[in-house]
């Protein structure tokens, strides 16, 4: 069937290939391992993700799951169905640092081998201190640069990294940081992407000039840390 120049067809195909014998094996918990860390943060409550080794249906899978704080204290939870591969278990309080829980799956034999083989399997989950925050304040001395970004990264993790823009009064800020060991550099983003770019040979093209503070920041939960006026105009 045509419907003026575009073409509609009225039927498709999809072809699946079953396998030769059927899944006789129990499911398996492939994600989280016996033992969890939690970094619990105020006003966020990471949930403990499910994985399973293969699709379950929603309420066959566990004749009952019990969240438990330390010794006996039951703990207040919620579930959530992301995939047929995944749930999401997560508190509805936020984690208490430095408290060990146990999350207990309780299998549902009815299911068959749709649920696991152990009657029970225990997720143990310590959590660490609460993460706290702080705030980093400086201005830039600089000539006819265009236009500065300030890029702190985490020595920790190079992929956490935070930046701003130096405005009009030479000053920046970066706020809500978290506490830890940082690298601080200042470029000059001419493509204005808020990320450095590396120079190339062909085509020809310069990198951004930039500056590399010599010490690393630490930057402490709650406090407020103000730099002396940092100098661009001798960069790289």
């Amino acid at each position: 069937m045509s419907l003026k120049e575009r073409v509609i067809l009225d039927t498709s195909f999809i072809k699946i290939t079953m396998p030769e014998t059927p899944d006789s094996s129990f499911l398996e918990l492939v994600s989280p391992g016996s033992r969890v860390i939690v970094q619990p943060e105020l006003g966020n409550k990471p949930p403990v993700s499910l994985i399973f080794s293969k699709p379950v249906q929603k309420g066959m899978v566990f004749q009952s799951i019990e969240f438990i704080k330390g010794d006996s204290d039951s703990v207040e939870f919620v579930t959530n169905y992301i995939s047929p591969l995944k749930i999401n278990v997560a508190t509805v309080n936020d984690w208490e640092p430095n408290q060990i829980y146990f999350l207990q799956l309780i299998s549902n034999k009815d299911a068959g081998k749709m649920t696991f083989e152990d009657s029970l399997t225990n997720i143990h989950i310590q959590t660490e201190n609460f993460i706290g925050y702080g705030n980093l304040y400086g201005t830039v001395e600089f000539g006819e640069k265009s236009r500065l970004v300030v890029e702190l990264k985490s020595l920790e993790n190079s992929e956490n990294k935070w930046t701003s823009v130096v405005n009009s009064e030479s000053g920046f800020e970066l706020v809500m940081i978290p506490e830890g060991h940082y690298f601080l550099m200042i470029f000059e983003d001419r493509d204005q992407d808020h990320n450095y770019t590396y120079g190339k040979a062909v085509p020809y093209s310069p990198s951004e000039s930039f500056l590399m503070m010599p010490d690393t920041l630490e930057i402490r939960a709650n406090w407020d840390i103000d730099l002396d006026k940092i100098s661009f105009l001798r960069t790289f």
